[in-house]
């Protein structure tokens, strides 16, 4: 590709460190930014608003918790224009009674706790009390009986 000479004269006074610093600027810059934007300009000069171009706090971009001036959208509006960051939070936990109560131990009467041996002697259980107990016929299941074994299976 060639290049006329009117052309390369508008970049023969630039000198590479210079265009490399203009590019690291132009990528620092952030896009959309009102400071740049011509429209921006003339209404802040027109209504004269002083401070325009000034950077943001450092806590703008944080979810701040907001502070509600009032129950109505109106003082939600105004709290949002009042509060010092872009972001409000606004949280409303429904009151629950099953779940903010005090937990309550609910033992059946006559209940029996396993000895302090099985329970030294195992990691983890499940203890179970107060099952009926398994019956065949009238007589209750034997484990030994090979009989009462397989019609546990087949429950």
């Amino acid at each position: 590709v060639e290049v006329d000479d009117e052309t390369f004269a508008l970049f023969d006074g630039i000198s590479e460190e210079s265009a490399q610093g203009e590019r690291r600027n132009d990528q620092n810059r952030q896009p959309g930014s009102p400071a740049d934007d011509p429209v921006f300009q003339f209404v802040t000069e027109a209504m004269g608003v002083q401070g325009a171009d000034k950077p943001p706090p450092d806590d703008y971009d944080r979810v701040l918790p907001l502070q509600l001036s009032g129950p109505t959208i109106y003082d939600f509006v105004e709290s949002m224009m009042n509060h010092p960051s872009k972001y409000g939070e606004v949280r409303w936990d429904a009151p629950n009674e099953e779940r903010d109560r005090e937990p309550l131990a609910e033992l059946p009467p006559n209940r029996r706790n396993p000895s302090i041996e099985f329970v030294e002697a195992h990691k983890r259980f499940m203890y179970v009390w107060g099952l009926p107990p398994l019956l065949m016929g009238d007589e209750p299941f034997d484990l030994d009986n090979p009989i009462h074994c397989m019609e546990i299976q087949k429950l």
